[in-house]
């Protein structure tokens, strides 16, 4: 019998055929279990779709009985054919197999009840899609006839998905849901809810990777290589987890390149050289064993997306890295926000030129950010509560090369992305930090909600190997007046 999440439980001895036989025919047989309890839900029906799933629910079961009164005749080369012996369980496996013959939760629930967990295991989910159209109307029609973990597994499905809707009548309705969840969360360790980013200082001040994060810096200060160490990390953290990455701005052999030398501590140079020494093919051939096995595999990185319609792409490649991966909880990742393509579904620029109104960068930057926010009020789940963490890389404006520090309004655009946004990272680099391997960047949050930490936090970026490393700041007491000399903007800003 499946154990509740479409598996079968290896430790359940299953029944042997003749027990099978003997349950199935208790069920099916005229007069059996399925006809008491058909016969005692008839009164109860109210509506048509509570009258058309009885009367096929009936016809259902006669299928399974002609199949039993009528089996199949036994053919062999040369020798007169054997009538097969009338057998129930024939029968069921008959109708199951055929597919179009019988209800699949109808079938699932014969299935379970007579100890055929292949069949039933195969149904699970199929069930689950039936059931919940007509809940009400199954559970008069079949009673006691659907299994009960199955009952119980559907009402937490339902009430999950009413939460998520905001169908539920009242706060009260949902108050048991939140509750268990949270429940689960604690129960597995996940207090703090986020992923983890690689970086301690980082995963203790946000608690965690969660919601819409941004993050901005100048040129050089390592954003991608950032986002990448992110994503390596929080699948290291999570086996649960997929990441989804819309890389944008560089090629994906050139993503791939980089994890490479981030994982194998191999710079870029070396990588390409022709001759290598033992001890760096043995760190490569390392390095790609592991991200085979345990990165790769739940990993997908996209060039060019398939559809302008940030929307429908984000959802669709959900979708897909889900069937592959048998995981439906995800990081993405989109590098670079200014380059998601929004052309397709907006008027083209002759079309607008022709009317005078040309869109303007600050209107497309609503189409996308209304997009990335559709589809994480889209992908609530029980794994993700709050939606799917979303990493958004983006250009900052071209101001004075004298200024020092970056601020929320530095983000490129109208402003929006840094209001909608939960957290706002920003990376800074000395002037006159050019010609080094390693390049000190200073990581501001300059936003953060949900008991999050606002500081700077000081980073080395290892550019040649592509990795970031925490150092100790050199003067605590400039990293705390930074951070609070931001906090104005910060609180302009988000009005929290």
């Amino acid at each position: 019998m499946s154990n509740g999440n479409g598996s079968v439980n290896p430790s359940v001895a299953q029944p042997s055929q003749n027990a099978m036989e003997t349950q199935l025919a208790a069920m099916l047989q005229q007069g059996g279990q399925v006809d008491q309890i058909l016969q005692r839900s008839r009164s109860t029906l109210c509506t048509n779709d509570e009258s058309d799933l009885y009367r096929r629910i009936v016809n259902d079961l006669e299928s399974v009985r002609r199949a039993y009164s009528h089996p199949e005749m036994k053919f062999s080369c040369g020798v007169p054919p054997v009538v097969a012996t009338p057998s129930y369980v024939t029968a069921l496996k008959s109708a199951l197999g055929n597919g179009s013959l019988i209800d699949l939760l109808f079938g699932y629930s014969l299935a379970s009840h007579a100890g055929l967990g292949i069949f039933a295991d195969s149904l699970y989910r199929k069930a689950w899609d039936e059931y919940r159209k007509q809940p009400t109307a199954y559970r008069k029609v079949l009673a006691e006839i659907i299994p009960q973990d199955f009952l119980s597994w559907a009402a937490e499905q339902l009430a999950a998905e009413a939460y998520r809707k905001g169908t539920n009548a009242t706060a009260a309705d949902d108050w048991d849901v939140f509750k268990g969840m949270l429940d689960s969360q604690l129960h597995h360790g996940l207090v703090g809810l986020g992923l983890p980013t690689g970086l301690p200082k980082l995963d203790a001040a946000l608690n965690g990777l969660s919601g819409l994060v941004l993050v901005g810096g100048e040129p050089g200060a390592g954003k991608t290589t950032f986002a990448q160490s992110i994503v390596v990390a929080a699948l290291q953290g999570d086996p649960d987890l997929t990441a989804l990455i819309y890389s944008l701005d560089i090629s994906k052999h050139l993503w791939f390149e980089r994890l490479l030398c981030q994982r194998a501590g191999v710079d870029y140079q070396t990588l390409h050289h022709q001759q290598k020494s033992d001890e760096t093919l043995l760190r490569l051939s390392e390095a790609e064993k592991y991200l085979r096995q345990e990165i790769l595999p739940r990993m997908k990185i996209i060039e060019q997306p398939q559809d302008k319609d940030w929307f429908h792409e984000l959802r669709a490649s959900f979708n897909k890295l889900v069937r592959a991966t048998g995981k439906d909880k995800i990081l993405v990742v989109i590098d670079l926000f200014q380059r998601m393509d929004v052309s397709t579904i907006l008027p083209d620029e002759s079309e607008q030129k022709s009317h005078g109104k040309l869109l303007t960068d600050m209107q497309k930057d609503d189409f996308r950010l209304d997009a990335i926010k559709q589809f994480r009020d889209w992908s609530r789940n029980e794994s993700m509560p709050a939606g799917a963490p979303i990493v958004v890389i983006s250009e900052i404006r071209k101001g004075d090369d004298s200024k020092q520090d970056l601020t929320l309004e530095d983000i490129k655009g109208n402003g929006r992305i840094g209001f909608d946004a939960d957290t706002v990272l920003l990376m800074m680099t000395p002037k006159n930090s050019g010609g080094s391997v390693t390049v000190p960047v200073n990581l501001r949050i300059a936003k953060a909600r949900d008991g999050a930490t606002r500081t700077d936090i000081s980073l080395m970026f290892h550019h040649t190997v592509y990795k970031f490393t925490e150092i100790e700041p050199s003067s605590k007491k400039a990293r705390a007046t930074r951070a609070t000399s931001d906090a104005n903007s910060f609180d302009s800003m988000a009005g929290t």
